[in-house]
């Protein structure tokens, strides 16, 4: 789908081998005043573009394509185009796909389960320079984040009540803000201790500090 240029709009191209929802996409960014769009059915036929010396400010890039995946693509497109802004746009959400776009220097990553106009605000936040990703993907990059530091297997609670003990806050205003009771939080304080094998709050405190379970 190729769209006749006008003057100052910002230019985007998606490349996606589903026809129908890359045209669909493809007409609700043109109906967006600033925005142009054109696509391309692979990875192939985007980097040809870009060696001809093709335009773009954006590119919305999916996964799966056929012949080169969307992931092996990023390299050689930012190798022609260092500049160029890339948005994933994809219905995988596994951490290894999520790992390697954005060591690989992507500006956010997508699912194909975005509505439009979240897609549409995704894109004009990458267009202002900032990196961005869906809640889904959010929530995932969050969750594996806390994993990989939380070396003592602490539940999501009690990460909770440990971050309010960092905090400076006594038993009442945690019991408080988490909608328990101070015997629960002692509860949690008690694993807590046990856990990180740590005698008192400061040690507590002092471990998760050093391990990055607390800011």
């Amino acid at each position: 789908m190729k769209v006749k240029q006008r003057k100052n709009e910002t230019k985007i191209v998606i490349v996606e081998d589903d026809h129908h929802y890359r045209e669909n996409l493809a007409t609700t960014i043109n109906r967006h005043p600033g925005y142009t769009c054109s696509s391309f059915y692979n990875a192939d036929g985007f980097i040809e573009f870009l060696k001809n010396g093709g335009e773009v400010d954006i590119l919305l890039l999916d996964i799966r394509l056929t012949g080169m995946s969307g992931l092996e693509a990023i390299a050689p497109i930012l190798d022609l185009r260092e500049e160029l802004k890339i948005l994933i746009l994809t219905i995988y959400d596994d951490n290894p796909s999520i790992a390697w776009a954005m060591r690989a220097g992507v500006r956010g990553y997508l699912l194909k389960s975005s509505t439009e106009e979240e897609i549409i605000e995704h894109i004009e936040r990458v267009k202002l320079g900032h990196i961005i990703y869906s809640v889904d993907v959010s929530r995932k990059i969050l969750k594996e984040s806390v994993n990989e530091h939380n070396k003592y297997k602490l539940s999501a609670k009690e990460i909770e009540v440990l971050q309010l003990i960092a905090k400076g806050h006594p038993n009442d205003k945690i019991a408080n803000k988490l909608f328990i009771t101070r015997s629960t939080v002692e509860t949690h304080i008690h694993h807590i201790f046990e856990k990180m094998r740590v005698h008192n709050r400061a040690e507590a405190v002092a471990k998760a500090l050093k391990d990055g379970l607390v800011d």
